[in-house]
């Protein structure tokens, strides 16, 4: 999921460019469409990914209502960075747009790699067993609940 999330961010990305350097209207409407399109197609992918790198029903119930919650944030913030004053090219807005893309591109990256590397440290048998060590009086299932996403058998989605 992390894949098609960079991408769409990119998508994103060239059309936060467009709209803040064009100068014509076709250039910055078409920048706009770009910037949407790559934003919106996110959402549903995101809201995907995070639930399935969270193991535990209350830990994963949290993290889709928070993911929405930052999601929906988005929606409330472009109201207030469009101010007609800035019309007709909202410098403020597309800079603003621009720099959370980036940040986007930035956090997709991070947790990219960060996940991998955990998973990659659950690999080791030393590590498996000193999470284990704690829980190993419980069934596999009880284990799963107790270690949540830190479960030596539970792999993080890139």
């Amino acid at each position: 999921r992390g894949i098609p999330i960079l991408i769409t961010y990119f998508i994103a990305l060239a059309g936060c460019i467009m709209f803040l350097v064009g100068r014509s209207l076709g250039v910055r409407y078409t920048g706009l469409f770009l910037l949407l399109g790559g934003v919106y197609a996110n959402a549903p992918i995101i809201i995907a990914w995070v639930p399935n790198n969270c193991a535990a029903h209350t830990r994963r119930a949290t993290s889709v209502a928070m993911t929405c919650i930052a999601v929906n944030l988005g929606g409330i913030i472009s109201s207030w960075i469009f101010p007609r004053s800035d019309a007709p090219y909202y410098p403020l807005a597309a800079k603003f747009l621009l720099s959370m893309n980036v940040i986007a591109i930035a956090s997709a990256g991070l947790a990219m790699f960060v996940c991998d590397r955990a998973n990659k440290k659950k690999g080791d048998l030393k590590y498996r067993q000193q999470l284990l060590a704690n829980v190993s009086n419980f069934s596999p299932l009880q284990q799963l609940e107790r270690l949540g996403d830190h479960h030596p058998d539970f792999k993080y989605m890139l």
